[in-house]
């Protein structure tokens, strides 16, 4: 999708860049905006093995009833995932 996204956004500009007429230029300026807000909403996903900090985060988020906050330092077994991800 982000492929097509791009290149409907080429297409567009093109579109753009030779249109001299303003009731021409509106809907293809409008279209071009609409395609710049989808495109930066797409994601990629990566598996949990590519990211285990944020897969322990988000099971010990899950396991704690209320807020919590680790204002000094973070959980012995979250700061041993952060260590092995940096190094």
């Amino acid at each position: 999708m982000a492929d097509e996204v791009a290149l409907d956004l080429e297409e567009l500009r093109h579109l753009q860049s030779i249109a001299k007429r303003p009731r021409v230029l509106s809907p293809i300026s409008s279209q071009i905006d609409n395609l710049d807000k989808l495109k930066i909403k797409v994601h990629n996903h990566v598996n949990r093995s590519g990211n285990l900090v944020a897969d322990a985060l988000a099971k010990k988020a899950a396991s704690i009833v209320g807020s919590h906050v680790w204002p000094d330092a973070l959980p012995l077994d979250i700061a041993a995932l952060v260590d092995f991800d940096v190094h």
